[in-house]
């Protein structure tokens, strides 16, 4: 029987790494513009990189202009936004069109958005806000693509805003006004996407934000202050409009920290428990110079590096044991690693931050080093016999990165950092 099972692998395996034939199929082409206008831009990684399908992903790049105003919209995806640069006011809709407790974000924060949440940002800065954008497509029409429902702006062939659709009499009926002037508010809206305020207005709107945010009663924004009959109504909805959406990495103490190593930071549903609703989370990882993250595999989810600082490297293998990826890494270099494939990143000289996106709520990693290695919950005899080398030299493999701080980042050795 064993034999017949070897060699069905035999004859799937060339089908099952078919689609990972090169070093190509791991690293994403560069995003294309969607928009890019005076008030800010969006970029789009093509959904036609089999890695997106697969994983059932999508990923944007977004930069928002100094006194600019990205335009309210929603999207049939759930989406995981990390901010790398800059600051905004943020504003999120639930569908019952409640006010989330979402008000300012700036760098390093994460902000979860449902599926079908309406959200807008009004860049107050000297500085442009840019911030990465990553979604779960499983619910959406086509694996790997977002659909924005933008609520204002005018005509585009994939931003335009959604009430150029309607006819001018129904919207004058819906919003209690006169044809002419539903037409008029349609007709006006030039922009999409983005609109450039300029000084002027710029200085108003902040001011009229920062009022808003200083006047705001702190017993507003909770469910005893609310009217029973409206909370009722907003309950039958999955998501309380009062959760917690963001989650300020810059603010937060690492998972993990090591001396001469490095940190991670995980973002998962302990920490923002939204995401229960949107699927993803994500990791931080920040390595010293010359530090090892070690060799490790996620069981259950596919994984989107994004480097944020530094370089290094990245090695990744196929299920096969042949070697799928092994490249020098820098500054803004998009990796996907599909689930299960075991990968390990190691810093240059100047060290390496990265962000990493999960397709799924992650599981813990599985390592093969460090204190929680794979291979130290194996007997030693089975691992002599299984490595087919002499019981010395296996003691000393045993032994090694027993102290309890080796988990998953290694400092560098002498012989590394040479």
């Amino acid at each position: 029987m064993a034999w017949r099972v070897l060699a069905c692998v035999a004859l799937l395996a060339p089908l099952l790494l078919g689609a990972w034939a090169s070093e190509a199929e791991f690293l994403p082409p560069a995003p294309e513009d969607v928009i890019k206008t005076e008030g800010g831009s969006l970029s789009v990684w093509s959904r036609e990189f089999e890695f997106f399908k697969d994983a059932d992903m999508n990923a944007a790049a977004m930069t928002i202009a100094p006194f600019s105003l990205a335009l309210p919209e929603y999207n049939d995806a759930p989406q995981l936004s990390f901010i790398t640069h800059g600051c905004a006011f943020m504003g999120l809709l639930s569908p019952l069109g409640v006010p989330a407790p979402l008000r300012y974000v700036q760098d390093g924060d994460i902000v979860a958005i449902p599926r079908g949440w309406a959200s807008w940002a009004w860049n107050n800065g000297s500085e442009p806000l840019k911030a990465l954008l990553f979604s779960d497509t499983r619910g959406t029409a086509q694996p790997g693509e977002v659909h924005a429902f933008t609520l204002m702006g005018g005509p585009h062939e994939t931003l335009g805003g959604i009430l150029h659709g309607f006819s001018a009499d129904l919207l004058a009926r819906a919003w209690d006004v006169e044809e002419e002037e539903a037409r008029r508010v349609v007709a006006g809206q030039k922009h999409v996407g983005f609109v450039a305020v300029g000084h002027h207005n710029a200085r108003r709107l902040t001011g009229e934000l920062q009022a808003m945010m200083a006047g705001e009663d702190e017993a507003s924004g909770t469910e005893e202050a609310m009217d029973p009959n409206a909370l009722a109504h907003m309950r039958m909805g999955d998501i309380s409009p009062f959760t917690r959406f963001k989650y300020s990495l810059s603010q937060a103490s690492p998972d993990m920290a090591v001396p001469k190593g490095g940190d991670i930071f995980a973002v998962d549903r302990s920490k923002l428990p939204v995401l229960h609703h949107v699927g993803l989370s994500a990791f931080l990882y920040h390595l010293q110079p010359n530090a090892l993250l070690a060799p490790h595999w996620y069981p259950n989810a596919a994984i989107l590096h994004v480097v944020l600082a530094g370089s290094g490297r990245i090695e990744v293998v196929y299920p096969d044991g042949r070697t799928a990826l092994h490249r020098d890494v820098h500054t803004g270099d998009v990796i996907a690693v599909p689930a299960l494939f075991p990968s390990s990143m190691e810093a240059s000289a100047e060290g390496m931050m990265w962000i990493a996106i999960a397709n799924r709520p992650i599981s813990p990693p599985s390592f093969l080093a460090g204190i929680t290695s794979v291979f130290k919950g194996i007997p030693k005899d089975v691992l002599v016999a299984a490595f087919n080398v002499d019981e010395a030299l296996e003691d000393k493999f045993y032994k090694a990165r027993r102290d309890p701080s080796e988990i998953a980042i290694f400092p560098p050795t002498d012989k590394s950092a040479a």
